[in-house]
């Protein structure tokens, strides 16, 4: 198996801390700009905000001078502009900084400075701070290795849902050296790590399967069930118990997802539908994904562009990156809603900059042809770089094509961005 995932970068997911009321709404329109890529935007609300003292708004601009977004690439600004924040405490700075003097950018590589920062933002609740020191111990980079310690900072970062660890501690528990191995952990962690996005993560799943007995497959399934549940991305499971005078043989049995996946796929849609119906409208939102693509293709029911939006709409408002996926596609064609290029590459990108293969592929077809964003071959080859790395061939071909169009120094900017991104 490979080695572990380490992030060069988390990329931001930005958190609003801020005093002044008035201020909020130039940060929020600074921010939104910087998500759809318009950084000349962006860079007019936060600089004016950063240079006031604003928090929020120095992390934002560290980080486009540390990627040379909208802005010439200065690793020395992007730490001056990091140090002002972390010294408000905002934890995505004090990650920045870590991350900065692990890997020696602006400054010289020091790993005990790095994990110093790190500890900072990790004591603030940052996850990608929590798996970095989790993989420090791990490898005893500037401190002795400790595998206990780093078995408990990844479950700290995986249990807040951060793909990178959940996908680590599944390689820990199958490694056997100091965790004893746990192929049940394994499928568990992997399983909640594909779901993100990471397929690499899906492919161990799979392989440890073949040597799970049925019984622990089940287990780890049950298990997965119950972190969505506590997590609150799965509706827990709570049928009521059964009385003497309706003994739980005469029950009707409670809808299950699995047994309608497997009806799906043996072309039984009526069986699907009956079991993901019921679950899709309690909030299941693989069950509610499930029932859009039954109405996009006539599956069991009237073909519905309309009624399959509205379900697609309902699980990727959950976080299903599937879902977020096909709506881009809904809206890119024009199918169950006016055809609107601007609200397509908005449900590209949330599923993209979470890992998703098909939509960092389409993302980046989308910004060669400035459809929905203006066009921009430096981010149309970043994105295809980043799916092409999942085995995605047409990106793969798409990518050599933008590369006959690009100056190198161009090439050279987009394989920098790509070498610094990970999911959010």
């Amino acid at each position: 198996m490979q080695e572990f995932f380490k992030p060069a970068f988390i990329v931001l997911a930005l958190v609003l801390f801020l005093a002044a009321p008035a201020m909020a709404a130039d940060f929020a329109a600074g921010e939104a700009a910087y998500k759809r890529g318009d950084y000349a935007a962006a860079m007019r609300e936060i600089q004016p905000l950063a240079e006031r003292g604003d928090g929020a708004a120095q992390t934002l601009l560290g980080a486009m001078y540390r990627t040379g977004r909208g802005v010439s690439r200065d690793p020395g600004e992007a730490l001056k502009w990091y140090r002002m924040a972390a010294d408000q405490g905002f934890a995505r700075a004090l990650y920045s900084l870590g991350l900065m003097y692990e890997t020696g950018q602006g400054v010289a590589a020091d790993d005990a400075e790095a994990l110093t920062w790190y500890l900072r933002a990790a004591a603030a609740g940052d996850a990608a701070a929590q798996s970095n020191i989790g993989l420090i111990y791990y490898a005893g980079k500037g401190v002795a290795e400790n595998i206990g310690e780093a078995l408990s900072w990844l479950r700290k970062a995986a249990e807040q849902g951060y793909a990178a660890a959940q996908y680590n501690l599944g390689l820990l528990y199958v490694r056997d050296r100091g965790v004893p191995v746990d192929l049940i952990q394994a499928h568990v962690w992997w399983s909640l790590a594909a779901e993100q996005g990471i397929e690499q993560a899906a492919k161990y799943r799979d392989e440890i399967a073949a040597n799970m007995s049925v019984k622990q497959i089940t287990e780890a399934e049950q298990l997965v069930r119950q972190w969505r549940a506590a997590h609150g991305t799965e509706t827990a499971e709570s049928a009521p118990p059964a009385t003497p005078e309706e003994p739980p043989a005469a029950a009707e049995p409670a809808p299950d997802f699995d047994t309608g996946k497997q009806a799906f796929q043996r072309g039984d849609y009526a069986a699907a539908l009956k079991q993901w119906r019921p679950l899709a409208e309690h909030g299941h939102a693989t069950a509610q994904f499930g029932l859009g693509v039954m109405y996009a293709n006539g599956h069991g029911v009237a073909k519905d562009g309309g009624e399959a939006v509205r379900w697609y709409l309902k699980a990727a408002e959950q976080g299903d990156l599937s879902a977020q996926y096909n709506l881009g596609n809904m809206y890119r064609r024009g199918q169950g809603v006016p055809q609107d290029h601007a609200e397509a590459v908005r449900w590209y990108r949330t599923a993209a900059v979470r890992g998703q293969a098909l939509s960092q592929a389409i993302l980046g077809v989308m910004y060669a042809n400035g459809l929905g964003v203006p066009g921009d071959v430096v981010q149309s080859y970043m994105w295809l770089i980043l799916a092409a790395r999942q085995g995605n061939e047409a990106a793969a071909k798409n990518r050599e094509i933008m590369a006959g169009r690009m100056a190198a120094e161009q090439i050279r900017e987009a394989e920098n961005l790509a070498q610094d991104w990970t999911p959010e």
